[in-house]
């Protein structure tokens, strides 16, 4: 890296790129941009815009694509992009039982990835050992690359302390309750790391590609049951935590039964202990059913057993989200998670449910459709997430508020 002349240090400080990050947020959207076009959208003097652009390349974040003439005498403009070659963000989704460790250029473009069951870590240390070994390994990469590794984003099942970022329970995953990642990896690995529900990720990502207008609701569908809604990418919220910071309904823990089976949060009559994929696993036990897996491969195979279980959950999930239907106004249902892939074989099932409370032609609107890669848009989604949050940390989550019912 070149050293800055003496004259721009002293008119900024170097170390810090809050006020260049409005140009680098321009330079993200459009993909190539000239100082005099970046001078003229926000407003900058060609002095100013240019010392913010001189910053940016000292930190390797962008660099000249190419020399085009201008259309008067004088130099050529500069054309600059993303120096995405050189520039990485690392994701770590906890599915459970799964856990994905993703290194992505700030193009999207994955450079290395691994994927581990969880379901022998069944504490804290262990699970962190692992966390450790893949951070590890995508910080020697991005070395090899003489980059930079920007930001970390973790997707978590279970409730965050809207404060802390702690992950203040996971039932499904209960080693990683208690958990803060923020503080966890900051201290160990001197990394930035935005901790969110993994609903609000799969959310994001499913949704990147259907129109900027429709509202959408994605279902989560792993040994739990999460949900987020919303448009495009920004998730909608029913509440907010201590700190202001948003909060996704946790519906698998809403209570559908009086005094029903007992749940892994405490409670009876959860939603999950009907649709979750942890009950079906408990319920087909006898049948060797171990692992969700398990439980995946063997109701792909059609195994008759499997599959009457599964469109009995179906059914369920079905029946209890119409409620959330009609308080989102959603207009669009997504499946996705592991279970995802079992979805067009019970879909049947699934609109059954959605029948006992909604006509034909609502169902055939809401078109319920499974995801049609939901490990990759997941991770797509929480990719998007951390080069938000480098790109704009006071808005990280990109919510809006909840649509008002009449």
């Amino acid at each position: 890296m070149k050293p800055i002349p003496e004259y721009i240090g002293k008119r900024l400080r170097m170390d810090d790129l809050t006020s260049s990050l409005r140009i680098l947020q321009l330079v993200a959207r459009d993909g190539t941009l000239a100082q005099a076009q970046v001078s003229r959208i926000l407003g900058l003097s060609k002095g100013v815009c240019s010392l913010h652009f001189r910053r940016l390349a000292h930190h390797g974040l962008i660099r000249p694509r190419n020399l085009s003439q201008g259309a008067g005498p004088g130099r050529p403009l500069s054309n600059w992009e993303l120096n995405a070659e050189h520039n990485f963000v690392l994701t770590l989704v906890f599915s459970p039982p799964f856990f994905h460790a993703t290194l992505s250029g700030i193009d999207g473009r994955a450079r290395y990835n691994v994927t581990e069951d969880l379901s022998g870590a069944m504490r804290t240390p262990e699970l962190l050992r692992r966390v450790d070994a893949a951070v590890k390994a995508a910080m020697r990469r991005v070395a090899a690359e003489r980059g930079h590794l920007r930001q970390v984003c973790a997707a978590v099942p279970g409730l965050l302390d809207g404060v802390t970022g702690t992950i203040a329970k996971a039932v499904n995953v209960p080693a990683l309750s208690g958990v803060n990642f923020g503080a966890y990896l900051a201290a160990r690995h001197a990394l930035p790391c935005l901790t969110v529900p993994i609903s609000l990720a799969a959310f994001v990502g499913e949704t990147e590609g259907l129109a900027a207008d429709c509202p959408a609701l994605v279902v989560t569908w792993d040994l739990g049951i999460g949900v987020a809604f919303g448009r495009q990418g920004r998730a909608c919220t029913l509440s907010v935590g201590a700190a202001g910071d948003p909060m996704l309904p946790e519906i698998g823990h809403i209570r559908v039964v009086r005094g029903g089976r007992l749940c892994h949060c405490g409670q009876r009559g959860c939603l999950e202990t009907l649709a979750g994929g942890w009950a079906m696993i408990d319920d087909l036990a006898d049948r060797g059913v171990g692992s969700l897996s398990e439980l995946i491969r063997r109701g792909g195979a059609g195994e008759r057993a499997v599959c009457r279980r599964l469109e009995a959950a179906a059914a369920q999930l079905g029946r209890h989200l119409t409620p959330w239907i009609q308080l989102t106004a959603s207009e669009r249902i997504v499946i996705a998670g592991p279970l995802a892939r079992l979805f067009p074989r019970v879909t049947s099932a699934f609109e059954r449910g959605l029948g006992q409370v909604f006509g034909m032609d609502e169902i055939r609107r809401l078109a319920p459709i499974a995801s049609a890669a939901p490990e990759e848009r997941l991770g797509r989604g929480a990719f998007l997430l951390a080069w938000r949050r480098f790109l704009d940390p006071a808005a990280p989550h990109r919510t809006i508020p909840a649509p008002s019912v009449e």
